[in-house]
């Protein structure tokens, strides 16, 4: 009862005054009818007159937008577009402008709409479904994943997952994939293809000293035997350099 006698018929809000009490609300909050300057009727909650979020039948709103976007924007920029001039209003009144696109394509725009929902001619757009549908590059085709990607999927659940029954031998010894081909695919696409090229009948993809990572530089095709033998050799190494450490120690 304290908050209800706050309010009280001819007090006003704004542009708002109070008439009469209204209907509550489905909630069972109290409504006022309220007559605008503006001449119309509205029935706002009382909690909105008091906080003051509700100061008129929605004229007043109205009127901001009608100058906020009735000013000149003629060389403003919003996303990819650049405001040409003016180019006249829709049916509804509201101002159109002309505006040209970063890739050179021109379109019309109504101001509210410009920088939010309307950020380019339509290449944007364009661009973001197409990396959507791409996702990792060529990582679906025909609803079959490429070989070079499950060959990526295979590098980095090996390397970075330690539930991985391979981890131990990759990831839990150090061997690791480049950070800039982590989250990117099309990079360690393009790295092979541009480095090492198409891959060879019999081949997988190896790394040239089979202790490190999946880096630049340390990727080949090779055949199975050719991984065996590298395999071989790094475990030779490993264990001349573990007697060299030995000899050392004993010196």
């Amino acid at each position: 009862m304290g908050r209800r006698s706050l309010l009280q018929i001819g007090m006003r809000f704004g542009r708002l005054t109070v008439v009469a009490r209204a209907e509550s609300a489905t909630s069972g909050e109290a409504r006022w009818k309220c007559r605008c300057d503006c001449g119309n009727f509205s029935q706002p909650l009382a909690s909105s007159l008091r906080r003051g979020t509700t100061q008129s039948c929605g004229c007043y709103h109205k009127e901001i937008t009608r100058k906020r976007f009735a000013r000149d924007l003629a060389g403003q920029k919003f996303g990819r577009l650049t405001v040409l001039y003016r180019a006249g209003r829709s049916r509804n009144g509201s101002i159109i402008w002309r505006c040209r696109c970063d890739c050179g394509q021109e379109i019309e725009s109504r101001a509210a709409v410009l920088g939010t929902n309307t950020k380019s001619c339509g290449c944007l757009q364009r661009e973001q479904t197409a990396q959507r549908a791409y996702r990792h590059g060529d990582a679906r085709s025909n609803d079959k994943k490429s070989p070079l990607y499950v060959c990526w999927c295979n590098i980095k659940t090996r390397c970075l997952k330690p539930k991985d029954r391979r981890f131990k031998n990759y990831g839990g010894r150090g061997i690791t994939i480049a950070p800039q081909w982590v989250d990117d695919f099309r990079a360690f696409r393009d790295y092979i293809n541009q480095n090492l090229g198409p891959k060879p009948n019999g081949c997988t993809l190896d790394r040239v000293d089979n202790d490190q990572g999946y880096f630049p530089g340390n990727l080949r095709w090779s055949t199975r035997s050719e991984q065996n033998e590298n395999q071989r050799r790094s475990k030779i190494n490993k264990a001349l350099n573990a007697l060299l450490l030995k000899c050392v120690d004993n010196l």
